[in-house]
């Protein structure tokens, strides 16, 4: 069984409700969503995921590094599941299934997968994520920060543990927003072939001017993929 780890962070709820209905319409394993509430807002998260019987945990970071807190509630999170899952998919709150995925077929056989973020080292983005439980040394997964680099940086040990060749690495493509004037976040992108698509900034941790607009723009782009 594949587990589906989902963090949130001040998401709006019909993103979130959109998310969890993508989900249960495009992944074709057998899996089970856990979701780690991180949120310092009051939302709707725990009522949506009681009312659909959807596994809710909440955790409380004490800092307000960005990088800090969502490595808390993923380390949190791996403790939770490590244990009870054969694969791991750790994906964000704001990114979103468009396509039928099956993330047993997508490893492939990999002991890990995601998109590279290459900074001081080569480590993997935790937002999109996929994990053979089964085979991963466990005492290798950790979502802490590394020097120089953010959530995710100490999965390079990972890589530096198993090699380029059991690594599955994910192609992103970066589409503008059609008629959106912020410059610094006019885009969105398309992940593993298309089959995910990430709003970025929907938890609002960067301020931008008309961010909800812009985010209402990406909602529906979503809904006719």
């Amino acid at each position: 069984m594949t587990g589906i780890i989902i963090i949130t962070y001040n998401i709006r709820h019909d993103i979130f409700a959109f998310q969890m209905n993508k989900i249960q319409q495009h992944c074709t394993d057998e899996f089970k969503i856990i979701v780690i509430d991180n949120s310092t807002e009051t939302n709707q998260i725990q009522e949506y995921c009681e009312e659909y019987g959807i596994e809710f945990h909440k955790t409380s970071a004490v800092t307000t590094n960005d990088s800090l807190s969502h490595s808390f509630a993923a380390n949190v999170s791996y403790q939770l599941v490590k244990d009870r899952f054969d694969y791991l998919f750790y994906l964000d709150h704001d990114c979103i299934p468009v396509k039928d995925f099956s993330v047993k077929e997508i490893l492939n056989g990999n002991i890990i997968a995601g998109i590279a973020q290459q900074k001081s080292k080569l480590y993997l983005w935790p937002g999109c994520l996929m994990i053979d439980n089964d085979k991963i040394d466990k005492s290798l997964v950790d979502f802490s920060p590394s020097v120089g680099l953010d959530t995710g940086g100490e999965l390079h040990r990972i890589i530096d543990a198993y090699g380029m060749n059991s690594i599955g690495f994910f192609d992103e493509e970066i589409c503008q927003i059609p008629a959106c004037d912020e410059p610094m976040y006019n885009y969105y992108t398309m992940i593993c072939k298309g089959t995910f698509m990430h709003f970025i900034n929907a938890s609002r941790w960067n301020i931008v001017k008309d961010n909800e607009t812009r985010l209402n723009q990406l909602f529906s782009i979503a809904v006719v993929k």
